[in-house]
This record gives structure tokens, sequence and C-alpha cells, in this order.
């Protein structure tokens, strides 16, 4: 199985961060590695470039959306008579940027 994550060759301190930021930024946006973080030999950050993350987020999106079918053709099986398909709408829209559902009925 082929991951988005990668093996991280890079671990440096906070302190190496605090005095040696240009030379670990250097690393993450110049070649592209994930440097791990560490304080008092504990990992606590990870610095990836932003490509990675992107990837990261859009793989995620794309699972979420495979679920969110999924949970859609499981209603639509049961050949319920009425679907609230209100929260995948919601969830849609906000995921999408849309605004908060508009009614479409006239008013009276």
């Amino acid at each position: 199985m082929n991951t988005l994550l990668p093996h991280i060759p890079i671990i440096k301190s906070v302190t190496d961060l605090r005095y040696k930021a240009r030379e670990i930024m250097e690393h993450v946006q110049g070649e592209g590695k994930t440097v791990l973080l560490t304080r008092d030999s504990d990992p606590v950050a990870v610095l990836f470039p932003v490509r990675l993350y992107e990837a990261i987020r859009q793989y995620i999106e794309r699972l979420e959306d495979a679920r969110d079918i999924r949970s859609m053709k499981t209603v639509l099986a049961r050949r319920e008579k009425t679907s609230d398909f209100a929260p995948f709408d919601k969830a849609i829209r906000n995921k999408r940027g849309f605004p908060a559902y508009v009614s479409h009925r006239t008013p009276k």
C-alpha cells in the first residue's frame, strides 16, 4: 500500500528551531523534507511541505466523501419512504463553502 506520509529523515529540537529556523525551513521548503521537532527527546511537532499537507487534506476529503456516499447508499437500499438528507446536505454545503440551507419554498 502506498502511503502519503514519508519517513521522517530529520530530527531537530525546539531549541534548534529557535536558533536555526532558516536552515530547518530550507529542509522543509527547499528540499521538501519532513522534520520532527522534539523537546527533551519527546516528539512535539512535525513540519512538512505545504504540498504534502494539501495532498493529505485532499486524501482525507476523498475518504469522507466515500463514507458519505456509502451512508446514502445504505439509506437508499432500505427503500425508506422518507429519508432526511439534511445532515448530509449541510455537511456537503459546509465542505464546498456554500451558504447554509436555503428553503426553496415560496413565501405565502
